[in-house]
């Protein structure tokens, strides 16, 4: 039969082929050259695909031998016919090799049938129980044959379940019976697999198995055999299979997984074959290392129980444990390597046991220590591979757990053999004779183990110091029987290996802390002193000197080393524990050998000692020296070693004494000093040398010390000594005195040494000590001065110093303390009420923290200050938060209750409190005042009444000095009851010379404040109305006159909001002490009898109650009546006129009466009383007949008694006179006539006398007038010609500033403006009125003009400017003239609301005079443009100039200081406050920039750019105008967003209208105009600007608020026409830019009018010849912050050059030149027309544009002159075939 193919696929011959080849020797393989398959080309022919190598040697490969089948246990036993189903299918999956299986099986197994068999499953019956039972019963022999599998099994789960199953079965009592049974004749592979899982590496696993083990391995045999136990039975099997499994586990692996096993390592065993098909993940080497592992456990165990006895070597199962010892090949499970050098020639496939093994490797290491235990004297033949071994593989232990491990067993073989060194030195030398052995012993040194031992050592043992370096000298101990170290190089080389670990850090990089550190130095000092020892100790004879030389050296060169390196901090470890270990040396040395100790404590002296040199200092203050000094006085035993320590220690402290007062010492001799004396004092106090050396630092005192030690450091030292003395208290009680006398100097710089003393006080270290005389007085009184100053910053040292005052300061210090703290608080309290604007500082908290801790330290020290304190106290607590609203109060309430007390407090300042009212040089206001005494009182007003404020009676003594003086003549204007004759005494200087309130206006001011928050005790206190009405009447006054005329009781600089708030105040208490007359009862006619004297009070009951206002009433008549002063007169007519508001006839007539029958003794007071019935508006006849009967009087007066009888009768006739808002009528129209008549007689009168009439005749008459006005209007006669005269005279070189003739100058103005009002009506009058309208309004507008006039503040005089303005704005076309513009602006500046609205209206007016002026000289003065093509510059020449005053004013005002929320919309009146401030200058900026473009409005381009360059260099757009309308907008600003102007109309605005809340709505309007007006200049100033946020808001705001009315705007005019109202009805022709462009060939489009923003655009287009010409204007978004787009649509006859210039400069026109679009598209008209402007048609094609090229002609014969264009030349040319001119035949060339 031939040879068959074989069945295996082409993949698995290949990989048989492989395991062949690599199984067999590579010498057989034949390497000679082979032709090729292909083609024979050999190795040089050209083959196609890759190169190959040479071919393989054709050979047979033998099939793989199967592994032997393994019968089912199942199948053995014959069960399956007698198992339970389930159970059965159990035992089929555990024979499965699939591992998920097996586990599954033996879970199902444990669950379903071994937990059902535990009497503790109490949810199984018996009867399932029993069932459970039996089944296992029958299965037990089929899982004896699996267990010894399933526990080899790589599978960590299996083994768990397999040991738990087989414990739950020992459980069950039949189970167990049978177990044991099987056991007891087990074979080999079952007792050695259960005894191998007692040492499984899984922890579980071998705790479970050694349970269940000893269970059944300690029970007795069955009855009837030998004695003994089972595991003594199963003891031969149990060594044969562990030996077996050391040595071969891929055998005893193989006996359980038949064909799993394959070859573990080898050079030819690739990495696939090195696995297992067994679907676990475990490799074959660890497969052997688990086994071996477990196998050692076993083998220490049975040789620790005794069933192994080596000394029974008859034995074949010792011999093999004997022969096992021998072998080097065992001991490789303590190597890690893969080349042991205790196994000579290994074969290639060996691989040590131990290699990457560690659990096997400390199972070894386990075995050794049991080994030399129990076996000492039974390891014969194998003690030198043994120590080989041992002595070779320890010091290459990479391992950390397996060192440890290992340690154990090194140290007891070594104690049990000491010649293992010898003996691993001699292993493998063959040589019996004895000079061999000693030269065995002395090449121990050279020896691969001691070298491996060293380089141990250098690595820090190996990365185990703590553990190793303490068993050194054991391991060197056993070197040698002899002294171990006899030369010098090999001590030298034992300790440089040491020295190594450190010197490479590797000591402290290999283990953390400090443990390994001092295992170092006491395993160095321990080895230096037995090396030493071993030295000194004679091994024949005496010892010789140089040991002795050589042992001194040596320890005295390794302490000293040891010492130098833990000073360098080389070797860092607590300070107390290197101490203990030096010492633990030094003792030993000290007790063995006194003259080795003092040479070695000599080094240590010396070092110590050379530390305190120069820099070495650095080092000694980093060591912990007070640790090991301590340290070693606690261990030492010895006397002569604290001695020698005790002596060290004086000597260092002594020396760095020496140092400290050297001129060059270093701090750190201080810190070293500090440290002695605190913790080492007890080791100090017995050395006589350090008294002396303190004793010198006192008597040389801290002078020595001031620039050499720090402060910090000087407080440390003193605190040092002071500790040091704390035994001495009298030299501790010196030093201390002496210490604080030093410290006294302010100047030395000791303030942070007397800080820290204070700390150290702090926490006790300073007790006993205490302060008698006055050491500390200069300091304390520097600390206050320099706090007090604001430059000190010693405030918490000072509070200390008194905290502690029983050690530092004296009685008499805290008494400085107290007086200096009391006066600085007056000083304070002083300057804030005194000084304006005194900043408290911030320093004055601490002198009440102060005051506080005195009083808490030493009350007597502050109750006995109270009188000084409690004023100044107050101001801070009460006075100071009114102030200044966001400072909190200095003094809390607590601190305050406490310095002051409760009302006893306010009587011991009682005084200097009512100085403080009275007191005008005191700048705080009196309702601050008032109200912090209110708290301070817990609002108790009556008290503060009675007790504060003065009596009435010194109230009414200063009431009678203020009426006592007359009103300014100045008030005859609005009050009638004043005149204009000088009456009463004028206030003299001395009595109004303060610059605050007077005493009665303080203590009037303190009355309203209370009044107003008490009014039930305003209703009691009647009598305080009066002084109410005279400050009401003082306030009123004072805020009518002018600055400069003021000499009154309020002072020279109290602000008109001040007066303001006090006028007010004082009405509403007024108003309400006065509401009690609107009963309708009140009893006038009882009243006015009892002042007239008619009827006694005591017959009346209406003045029962003195505090009544009827009782007060009478009382104020009657002073009236006896003070007949025009104060008192005003007083009365204010008290009366609420007093008869609803009186009815009678009771006018009444107080009628009464005034005219006081007309004679009292006249002021007469006339007080008329003026209030006349008030009432109630008309009698008693009234009208004291009228009649006035002007009779004045009637045929002769001249001479006019200035004194005439006047009074006229001023009477004025009190007389009805309001003139009312219809009632002075006189009747003929006695007006005569009264004028006469008037007009006196003052045209000349008398030889000089008895002429005064201005106050015809003052007086220009108020009757105004009343007789209304009645002379309809009657012609020479009385209006009267009245005109005195108004031009008046008029004519009049002045606001006039004192004397201002009230007549007002008068003026008043009829002045009742004329304009009555000739609306009036034609007479009109007429009469325009001969003399002229006249009087240029008059007015001089007036207005002079310089006198720019700077009013008093009320009248601004009011009468007004009424001046409005005057104006009658005639105001007519007599205003270009340069009136000019004189003009300043009123835009005034601070005043009306003027600046009046104003404008006047300002703008003149603007349009001065544009129109400007434009027309502008014309005028400039040439003609000199091209055909017109630019959008203006040419050179033009003077247009913006005016001097207007670009003054604009530049005068900068970045306005607006307030942080600018105007809100809500904002009332008040909140918007005093007109001439901040708000004044924000309308007059906005009015000044609409003046400046009022002027711009309706001009040229040239006009205009001659202003925008005044705008340009002035930089007012930059530098005022954007910068104020961002703030005030709100644009860019963080946190703020912009004003929203939704809801109004920017493109407008009425100055007139205006109201301070709309002033963001004017800045508004501002921008706008500001765009419409000068768009180029507000472009380049956002193009310029850096701020990207700020940009970026105005680019919004404007695109959504302006843009578009903007647009609009440029568009309308674009519009077709359209007629305003106002155009039609001034007949005025319709107006359009879009009609003055459009013509015959020019028209123009305009599309996206009211669309979104991007679609405006205008579009022009022009037509010559049929041809169209185009061109657009688009208008972007954020117009016009964003040029206009010139957009090119058609280009017809035109140079594209040209074009393009043309294009430009209308885009120029518009971005640069402020010009308008329709100014642009007039400008590109104008430039086409002129071009085409004479242009003659071609004579060829007959057209001005070619239909080619769209050209002109322009190709001229120079013949006949005629022009052709290009395109229907050529035409012409090659249609004719030549090149003449077809109109004249000449050539055109």
């Amino acid at each position: 039969m031939g040879k068959q193919k074989s069945s295996a696929t082409s993949a698995t011959r290949k990989k048989h082929a492989r395991k062949a080849a690599a199984s067999n020797a590579t010498d057989e393989v034949d390497n000679s050259p082979q032709p090729s398959a292909k083609g024979g080309k050999g190795a040089s022919g050209k083959g196609k695909g890759k190169k190959k190598g040479e071919p393989r040697i054709k050979m047979y490969i033998p099939p793989v031998k199967p592994p032997a089948l393994q019968r089912d246990p199942v199948e053995v036993y014959g069960l399956a016919s007698q198992l339970p189903p389930d159970l059965l299918v159990i035992f089929r999956k555990l024979t499965k090799k699939d591992i998920v299986t097996r586990t599954r099986a033996l879970e199902e197994l444990q669950s379903k049938w071994i937990d059902s068999c535990s009497p503790e499953n109490k949810s199984i019956s018996a009867d399932d129980r029993d069932t459970a039972v039996a089944g296992l019963e029958v299965a037990l022999p089929a899982w004896n044959l699996h267990f010894p599998a399933l526990m080899f099994h790589p599978s960590r789960r299996i083994r768990l379940l397999t040991a738990q199953i087989q414990a739950a079965c020992l459980q069950v009592q039949s189970l167990h019976d049978q177990i044991l049974d099987y056991l007891s004749n087990a074979p080999e592979l079952y007792c050695g697999a259960w005894k191998l899982s007692c040492f499984d590496i899984d922890r579980q696993v071998s705790q479970l198995s050694q349970q269940t083990w000893s269970q059944v391995s300690l029970a007795p045999l069955p009855e009837g055999e030998e004695e003994g136990t089972i595991e003594s039975r199963v003891g031969p099997y149990l060594v044969s299979f562990t030996v077996d499994s050391v040595m071969a586990p891929e055998s005893v692996y193989g006996q359980f997984y038949p064909g799993a096993v394959t070859k573990t390592s080898g050079p030819n065993v690739s990495a696939d074959q090195s696995r297992i098909v067994e679907g676990e993940d475990e490799s074959p080497n660890d497969r052997a290392g688990r086994i071996r592992l477990a196998a050692l456990g076993s083998l220490r165990s049975l040789i620790a129980s005794g069933l192994v006895k080596l000394s029974h070597g008859d034995e074949s199962e010792e011999q093999r444990v004997e022969s096992i010892l021998n072998d080097p090949q065992f001991w490789t499970i303590l190597y890690s390597g893969d080349h042991p050098p205790f196994v000579s020639s290994p074969s290639p496939e060996f691989t040590p046991y131990g290699m990457d093994q560690p659990g096997v490797r400390r199972a070894g290491w386990g075995l050794v220590q049991v080994l030399a235990k129990h076996h000492h004297d039974h390891l014969g033949s194998a003690l030198p591979v043994m120590s080989a071994a041992i002595l070779r593989s320890i010091w290459v232990e990479p391992d950390a757990g397996t060192r440890h491990s290992a340690l154990d067993g090194l140290l007891s073989f070594l104690a049990g053999f000491p010649q293992a060194w010898k003996l691993a030195t001699a292993f493998g030398v063959e040589s019996e004779s004895d000079e061999l052995e000693d030269e065995i012993d002395h090449t121990v040194y050279s020896s691969p183990a001691y070298i491996e031992f060293l380089q141990f050592l250098r690595m820090a043992c190996g990365g185990s110091p703590t553990h190793f370096y303490p068993s050194i000298i054991i391991i060197l101990s056993k070197l040698s029987t002899d002294s171990p170290y006899r030369t010098q190089p090999t001590i030298d080389e034992l300790f440089d290996a040491l020295w190594a670990a450190v010197d490479s850090q590797a000591l402290t990089i290999v283990e953390r802390g400090s443990a390994p550190v001092l295992a170092f130095i006491s395993a160095v000092l321990e080895n230096a002193r037995f090396i030493s020892t071993k030295l000194r100790q004679p091994s024949s004879g005496e010892v010789d000197d140089p040991a002795l030389e050589l042992s001194s050296k040596l320890v005295v060169d390794q302490i000293g080393q040891v010492w130098n390196y833990y000073m360098s901090h080389k070797l860092v470890a607590p300070a107390s524990e290197f101490g203990t270990i030096l010492c633990k040396t030094l003792d030993r040395l000290a007790g063995n050998d006194i003259e080795l100790f003092k040479l070695v404590w000599t080094r240590i002296e010396d070092a110590t000692i050379l530390l305190l040199e120069g820099e070495n200092i650095i080092v000694a203050t980093k060591v912990a020296f007070t640790d090991i000094w301590k340290a070693m006085d606690a261990e030492a035993k010895q006397s002569e070693v604290k001695e020698q320590l005790h002596a060290m220690l004086g000597q260092m402290l002594h020396i760095s004494l020496q140092r400290l007062e050297s001129a060059s010492s270093s701090p750190l001799y201080l810190e070293h000093v500090i440290l002695m004396l605190t913790d080492m004092r007890h080791l100090l106090v017995g050395f006589q040398g350090n008294q002396e050396s303190l004793q010198s630092l006192l008597e040389t005192g801290f002078i020595r010390l001031d620039g050499k030690l720090d402060p910090g450091h000087l407080s440390r030292l003193i605190e040092a000594i002071l500790f040091y003395f704390q035994d001495d208290q009298i030299s501790k009680q010196k030093y201390w005195h002496g210490v604080l006398t030093v410290l006294a100097d302010p100047s030395s710089g000791h303030k942070s040494t007397l800080g820290a003393l204070l700390d150290a006080s702090k926490r006790g270290r300073l007790s006993g000590l205490s302060s008698a005389t006055v050491e500390l007085h200069t300091l304390v009184l520097s600390i206050l001065s320099d706090t007090k100053e604001g430059s000190g910053d010693d405030d918490q040292l000072l509070l200390d110093l008194i905290r502690h005052h029983d050690i530092f300061l004296s009685e008499k210090e805290l008494d400085v303390c107290a007086n200096f703290v009391c006066s600085w608080l007056e000083e304070v309290s002083a300057g804030v009420l005194r000084q304006p604007g005194y900043s408290v500082p911030s320093s004055v908290s601490f002198a009440v923290q102060v005051l506080r801790l005195l009083h808490d330290v030493r009350p007597e020290t502050v109750v006995s200050r109270r009188v000084a304190f409690a004023g100044p106290l107050f101001v801070l607590k009460y006075i100071l938060p009114r102030i200044f609203s966001e400072t909190d109060s200095f003094v809390g309430n607590s601190v305050y209750s406490t310095l002051i007390g409760g009302g006893e407090g306010f009587q011991v300042w009682l005084p200097e409190l009512q100085g403080w009212l009275l007191d005008p040089q005191v700048e705080v206001d009196i309702d601050i005042l008032v109200d912090a005494l209110l708290e301070a009182s817990h609002q108790d007003s009556e008290w503060l009444l009675h007790k504060v404020i003065p009596s009435k009676t010194v109230l009414d003594a200063l009431f009678m000095e203020e009426v006592l003086i007359g009103p300014s003549p100045i008030l005859a204007t609005m009050d009638a009851l004043v005149t204009e004759k000088d009456e009463g005494e004028s206030p003299s200087k001395e009595a109004y010379d303060g610059k605050q309130p007077s005493s009665y206006a303080r203590m009037v001011w303190a009355l309203s404040s209370l009044m107003a928050v008490d009014r039930h005790l305003a209703r009691s206190s009647y009598w305080v109305l009066k002084h109410l009405l005279l400050i009401q009447q003082l306030a009123e006054d004072r805020l009518a006159l002018p600055m400069d005329s003021i000499h009154d009781t309020f002072g020279s600089e109290t602000s008109r909001t001040t007066i303001r708030f006090i006028l007010n105040q004082s009405r509403k208490t007024i108003s309400y002490l006065l509401s009690a007359s609107s009963e309708d009862d009140f009893p006038h006619s009882q009243l006015v009898e009892i002042i007239s004297g008619k009827k006694p009070p005591r017959e009346t009951n209406i003045l029962s109650d003195s505090e009544s206002l009827q009782a007060f009433t009478v009382d104020v008549c009657h002073l009236a009546q006896k003070k007949d002063y025009v104060r008192m007169a005003r007083l009365v007519r204010t008290l009366l006129v609420p007093l008869l508001r609803g009186a009815s006839g009678v009771d006018v007539d009444a107080w009628l009466t009464l005034g005219r029958t006081a007309k004679r003794s009292a006249p002021n007071f007469a006339r007080g009383v008329v003026a209030a019935a006349v008030s009432t508006g109630v008309e009698t006849p008693l009234l009208a007949r004291m009228r009649n009967e006035a002007a009779s009087d004045l009637i045929g007066l002769p001249v001479s008694r006019a200035n004194t009888e005439g006047s009074n009768h006229l001023h009477t006739l004025l009190v007389l006179a009805p309001p003139l808002d009312s219809d009632s009528v002075l006189l009747p129209t003929q006695r007006s006539i005569n009264l004028v008549q006469t008037v007009e007689k006196w003052i045209n009168t000349e008398s030889d006398d000089d008895e002429e009439v005064g201005p106050v005749i015809e003052s007086q008459m220009m108020a009757l007038f105004l009343h007789i006005a209304p009645v002379l209007q309809s009657l012609s006669g020479r009385h209006w010609e009267f009245a005109f005269d005195l108004i031009e005279n008046t008029l004519e070189g009049a002045s606001f500033k006039d004192t004397e003739m201002f009230a007549q100058l007002a008068r003026t103005l008043e009829l002045v403006a009742n004329v304009q009002t009555l000739v609306a009506t009036n034609k007479q009058l009109r007429a009469s009125w325009a001969t003399r309208q002229q006249t009087i309004s240029r008059l007015v507008r001089d007036l207005v003009v002079s310089s006198s006039a720019h700077k009013l503040d008093g009320g009248l005089e601004l009011v009468y400017r007004t009424k001046a303005l409005n005057i104006l704005h009658e005639s105001a076309e007519a007599i205003l003239e270009p340069g009136d513009f000019s004189k003009f602006v300043y009123l835009l500046h005034e601070p005043h609301l009306e003027t600046q609205q009046e104003g404008y209206g006047l300002v703008r007016t003149a603007a349009l005079k001065y544009t129109e002026h400007v434009v027309m000289e502008v014309g005028l003065n400039s040439t003609a443009p000199s091209s055909a093509s017109v630019s959008a510059s203006a040419p050179e020449g033009a003077e247009a100039r913006l005016p001097t005053e207007l670009i003054q004013l604009l530049d005068a005002y900068g970045i306005l200081d607006l307030d942080d929320e600018g105007w809100e919309e809500e904002d009332t009146e008040e909140d918007v406050g005093d007109w001439s401030g901040l708000h004044q200058r924000q309308f007059g900026f906005f009015l000044g920039w609409m003046a400046l473009f009022d002027i711009m409005e309706n001009t040229s381009l040239r006009v205009r750019a001659g202003y925008v360059e005044d705008i340009r260099n002035g930089e007012l757009v930059s530098r005022h105008l954007m910068p104020n309308l961002c703030r005030m907008l709100r644009l860019g600003q963080p946190g703020k967003k912009p004003v929203r102007m939704d809801l109004y109309e920017v493109d407008s605005f009425y100055v007139q209208l205006f109201e301070p809340t709309s002033m963001t709505v004017l800045g508004a309007h501002v921008y706008y105009r500001a765009l419409r007006a000068i768009p180029s200049l507000v472009r380049v100033w956002w193009t310029e600007c850096k701020d990207r946020q700020l940009s970026n808001a105005i680019a919004t705001y404007t695109a959504s608020y302006f843009s578009p009315v903007l647009v609009s705007a440029e568009l309308a005019s674009l519009r077709p026409p359209f007629q305003s109202e106002q155009q039609a009805t001034a007949g005025q022709p319709q107006v359009s830019g879009r009609e003055l462009l459009e013509d015959e060939a020019t028209s123009v489009r305009v599309s996206g009018v009211g669309g979104q923003a991007g679609s405006w655009e205008v579009s022009m287009s022009y037509v010559i010849d049929e041809q169209k010409m185009e061109m657009g204007v688009k208008l972007p978004s954020e117009y016009p912050l964003r040029n206009v787009e010139v957009k090119d649509g058609r280009r017809v006859g035109v140079p594209e050059t040209k074009w393009r210039g043309w294009l430009f400069a209308v885009q120029q026109l518009v971005g640069t030149q402020n010009g308008h679009v329709v100014d642009a598209l007039g400008m590109f008209k104008k430039n086409v027309s002129l071009h085409f402007e004479g242009q003659v048609e071609c004579a060829i094609c007959y057209s001005i544009i070619s239909l080619t090229d769209l050209q002109l002609p322009t190709k001229p014969c120079k013949t006949c002159k005629n022009r052709f264009h290009a395109s229907c030349l050529y035409k012409w040319f090659k249609s004719s075939s030549s090149s003449s001119c077809p109109l004249c035949r000449s050539d055109i060339f």
